[in-house]
């Protein structure tokens, strides 16, 4: 039996801060080429080489998280002795991904939480935790501004709405460029004074539109709040110029710590030591001239646009195309207003207007599929099947695996009638994106066209559980539960729906109904009364008080609202009728007979009913008050 075979152990290499920087540099080089497979190898022998370095861990997770690789980045995290602010951060982004929301959270506040605890034994100051955060310089929490926009996505999404808005407003706070925060604001409908939040003045922000940079706001501007429930916190006078040295901070990247990389190794070439020791004197602007002009220009525009997004997140659709057109022509001209826009004209109800913004929208950016699934309802509503079956073709061309794409092919069958096939292409879109309110909301109507209401509820709820404020969820519920005769709950869900969206005609329209249903006859005819103020167009509001004032003995009242909904309508023959069931309580047998002749002109097919009615004209009718059918 030979010798055991022997292996001598190799002397370890003697690696230097050099080494590791010139790892880094490679790591980085490959990251900016998209040469992911390259750079996570290089970095896994980075950190083999330098296991407690928490740059080459940094940048090892990094491009696992980078590669989708989210598990495999927090199981690294996770082990790490000692977690920096950047380690920390990544480890909430991944956690956040993984929907491990209380991990997340815990990444972001366990240090910051010590921290706090340690104050305030110290120290006499009652703070609260989120005021010791704003009043903290550098902010405790990781990668300050961003970090809070982070818990603020945690909090939304483990349904904590309030704490979700408080960290929202906080990171607005400290960083006025995060739209990302704004938008989520108004969609959970908070009233943010924008103003306030971008540092200008209300008469400077639809100002924005001009081309020359427009002079700084008077610091002594009281900020405007509007009267609602809900507020950005009132801000001290001086609040617009510390808006605006927040933002040039930001702006200068003075704010955010830079990535963990070579500048704190102090191993970086000499070019880049020359360079850093220009900055250090003064940062170096990322404008090339007029720094504090260029800034509030950028900040004047994202005050118009978000002034915009808010009155369109509150339904105040009008004023939204009005601000729009505040915003220059370059603004004006880009896929995401024409978005807005295509939206707006939608909740209006003006379908042409709807379709240019967003056939726009798909010219300028045939890629974009976001907002198509809202022109494929514009097609629906039109009845225009040639063009969503080719808006279908497109955005199945475009990505198979988006989920608008699924979407317009479902509405697509829904307009042939083919309400299973339309199902099973929402539930195909809903796969791809189980948060999509809108699929889960058509799925709903599908459901309730084939008479199918258990599994159309289950889906409006849904819908509901991903965004409290989509009304037309709420509308949906509404509508089962009336033809359920569940009138308690109809009333409570069309009430909902008109919270949501205050100016729609239908919705109060529907909500009077339901009142009516419910025995409350005098404040459906305020609802109605209401519903027809909002849309003097909409000449079903009028015939359902017509239907009240019957059934109350009015009759008076009852032909004077059908009179104006027969001028609205005339070629209704169920106006007709009703408004000669009308006269003929009033004793007007003439006019009475003109109705029902017109009636019967006009819908020969309800002859027999109509004839009876004639022949019973000057007989007196038993139940005179359901003479008027919903």
């Amino acid at each position: 039996m030979g010798a055991p075979f022997e292996t001598t152990r190799p002397q370890p290499k003697t690696t230097t801060p050099h080494h590791l920087s010139q790892y880094l540099s490679l790591i980085q080089q490959y990251m900016n080429v998209f040469r992911l497979d390259n750079a996570i190898f290089l970095a896994e022998r980075c950190v083999a080489e330098f296991p407690t370095d928490a740059t080459a861990l940094y940048w090892l997770c990094f491009a696992y998280y980078r590669a989708g690789q989210l598990s495999r980045a927090q199981h690294l995290l996770s082990k790490a002795a000692h977690l920096t602010p950047q380690l920390l951060y990544l480890s909430a982004q991944c956690s956040y991904e993984l929907k491990e929301y209380a991990r997340a959270e815990d990444a972001l506040l366990h240090d910051c939480r010590h921290q706090f605890k340690q104050q305030q034994s110290s120290s006499s100051q009652g703070h609260t935790f989120e005021e010791w955060i704003l009043q903290t310089t550098p902010c405790p929490i990781p990668n300050g501004a961003a970090g809070l926009a982070l818990l603020g996505d945690i909090f939304r999404k483990s349904n904590r709405t309030q704490r979700a808005i408080q960290y929202y407003q906080m990171s607005l706070q400290l960083d006025p460029f995060l739209w990302s925060s704004f938008q989520a604001l108004t969609d959970l409908g908070v009233t943010v004074d924008v103003p306030t939040v971008f540092g200008v003045s209300q008469t400077t922000t639809a100002a924005a539109a001009t081309k020359t940079p427009l002079q700084p706001p008077s610091p002594g501007l009281t900020p405007i709040h509007q009267n609602t429930t809900t507020t950005m916190e009132e801000e001290t006078p001086s609040h617009t110029t510390v808006v605006l040295r927040r933002a040039r901070q930001v702006a200068n990247r003075g704010y955010y710590p830079p990535s963990p990389e070579t500048p704190s190794l102090s191993t970086v070439t000499r070019s880049m030591r020359y360079l850093q020791g220009l900055g250090e004197a003064e940062p170096r602007s990322l404008f090339l001239e007029d720094e504090k002009g260029d800034v509030q220009t950028i900040l004047q525009t994202l005050a118009t646009m978000g002034q915009a997004y808010q009155e369109l997140s509150h339904y105040q659709c009008q004023a939204c195309l009005d601000t729009f057109k505040q915003l220059p022509l370059s603004h004006q001209n880009t896929s995401w207003v024409l978005h807005q826009q295509g939206k707006a004209y939608l909740e209006l109800n003006e379908f042409t207007a709807a379709q240019r913004c967003l056939e726009h929208m798909k010219h300028l950016e045939p890629g974009r599929l976001e907002g198509l699934e809202l022109l494929s309802t514009v097609y629906w509503h039109q009845k225009k099947e040639v063009d969503l079956a080719s808006l279908a073709q497109h955005v199945v061309a475009w990505d198979k695996r988006s989920p608008q794409a699924w979407c317009v092919v479902g509405n697509c069958f829904s307009l042939q009638k083919d309400h299973e096939a339309a199902l099973s292409f929402f539930k195909r879109s809903l796969q791809l994106d189980p948060d999509f309110t809108y699929t889960h909301t058509l799925c709903g109507y599908e459901y309730m066209a084939n008479e199918d209401f258990e599994p159309a509820m289950a889906c409006f709820r849904q819908a509901i559980r991903t965004n409290e404020r989509h009304y037309n969820a709420w509308y949906g519920l509404g509508c089962i539960y009336h033809r359920q005769e569940k009138y308690d709950l109809a009333e409570y869900h069309f009430e909902r729906a008109c919270q949501i969206h205050p100016t729609s005609s239908i919705l109060r329209c529907n909500w009077g109904i339901s009142q009516h249903a419910n025995g409350k006859a005098y404040q459906a005819l305020e609802t109605l009364a209401e519903a027809s103020r909002l849309d003097p167009g909409n000449p079903q509001a009028r015939f359902q008080r017509a239907t009240i004032y019957s059934a109350l003995h009015r009759p008076q009242e009852a032909a004077l609202e059908l009179e104006k909904v027969r001028d609205a309508a005339p070629r209704e023959a169920t106006v007709h009728f009703c408004l000669g069931k009308v006269y003929k309580r009033l004793g007007r047998l003439d006019d009475a007979m003109k109705c029902f002749l017109a009636a019967m002109d006009l819908d020969p097919k309800d002859s027999q009913m109509i004839k009876s009615a004639m022949d019973k004209l000057d007989n007196p009718d038993i139940d005179e008050e359901t003479m008027i059918p919903f």
